[in-house]
């Protein structure tokens, strides 16, 4: 009978060992319903601008020079709701230069997104707000310092303007800057251009903003929630209009544009059709806008061209007549190398002074 006894108990603690480590599992292997991700992650689509950067073919075909010409652009991105007001956190890149912005969600309907509260374009990461007269559903936010390689993850977004689509993957590298701070969550779950913005989520719990895929690699990068959280704060409580943050006017752009190089110099006389020319190299760094001036000595005519690390041209400013040029380019999530050219047709040696100016919005 004893025997029988102690076999019973420890059958029971077999069970319930048994049972803790299956609920454990089944916890952590928990994920949102579909009806939940969809009524919190949003597809985005933005209206805005874009730079001509003197690269807009003219009468004549060619690039007509203008350097400081924008351009209406169209583009989409994901989302994901933090606050029931609205409030929404997507990449900068994704508001970046816009003045229109629609949140879509998976039934069809969509609201305005009149304004942004803050961004880190070090982060690529952005706050806005829907214009709603409602209360929404949030995502709740995890610890992404808690995310480990080979956890199981869940990315939501919006590719290729598709609408809301999920996909799974595993955590598959944590990047760290030089003082031990997570900077990335490298993954497996499939995401695609318009997935920028996109959750991130491990469990129940949002960990990370999805920024861009690697080609042909397939691993993806995630903005650590943690990083995002301080942009929550009530420290950015407010409400700025897209077009009051993204102004059109040259004048304005003129003024948020803050010198972060210079150089002076001659640039040699032209021989025969060759124009003389200088070539100066720069640094773009990521999503960063930048405006390149060039001021000739009085009475005299440069033009400006700027070339990547390919000698392709990304830049071209050829006002003909006047003594500066100015030449406005977007940069993306890749730092760049890029040449500036100073030309010279005159038939003399001309001095020059060229400048870098980042543009903060």
């Amino acid at each position: 009978m004893k025997r029988n006894s102690a076999l019973l108990s420890l059958a029971c603690c077999v069970m319930l060992v048994l049972f803790t480590v299956h609920s454990s599992f089944g916890a952590q292997d928990a994920s949102p319903s579909n009806a939940s991700l969809k009524q919190r992650n949003v597809a985005i689509k933005v209206y805005g601008f874009g730079f001509g950067s003197g690269l807009q073919p003219g009468q004549n075909g060619k690039a007509n020079g203008d350097g400081v010409q924008l351009v209406e652009e169209s583009w989409t991105g994901s989302g994901f709701l933090v606050k029931n007001d609205g409030t929404l956190v997507t990449n900068y890149h994704v508001a970046r230069r816009a003045l229109r912005a629609q949140a879509v969600f998976d039934d069809g309907s969509a609201y305005q997104i009149p304004y942004i509260r803050v961004y880190d374009n070090f982060a690529d990461i952005a706050v806005l707000k829907i214009r709603a007269n409602k209360k929404f559903p949030y995502v709740s936010l995890g610890d992404s310092d808690k995310v480990e390689v080979r956890d199981a993850v869940l990315a939501v977004g919006n590719p290729l303007g598709m609408g809301i689509n999920v996909t799974e993957g595993k955590i598959s590298q944590i990047v760290r800057d030089d003082n031990g701070r997570r900077t990335s969550l490298r993954h497996t779950a499939t995401i695609a251009p318009g997935n920028s913005g996109g959750s991130l989520y491990q469990g129940m719990q949002v960990v990370g903003v999805n920024v861009r895929g690697t080609p042909p690699y397939e691993f993806y990068e995630a903005v650590p929630i943690n990083r995002v959280k301080p942009l929550l704060t009530e420290q950015y409580n407010k409400m700025i209009p897209l077009e009051s943050a993204f102004p059109t006017n040259l004048e304005a752009i003129l003024k948020k544009a803050k010198q972060v190089d210079a150089k002076n110099g001659e640039v040699p006389a032209a021989t025969g059709n060759d124009p003389g020319v200088v070539s100066i190299p720069a640094d773009f760094y990521p999503l960063e806008d930048i405006m390149v001036l060039l001021q000739a000595q009085k009475g005299q005519d440069l033009a400006l061209i700027v070339t990547d690390a390919q000698n392709k041209p990304i830049g071209y400013g050829d006002a003909r007549g006047i003594e500066i040029e100015a030449v406005l380019l977007p940069n993306d999530v890749n730092f760049k190398k890029v040449n500036i050219n100073v030309l010279n047709y005159a038939q003399i040696p001309v001095k020059f002074g060229v400048s870098v100016n980042t543009i903060t919005w």
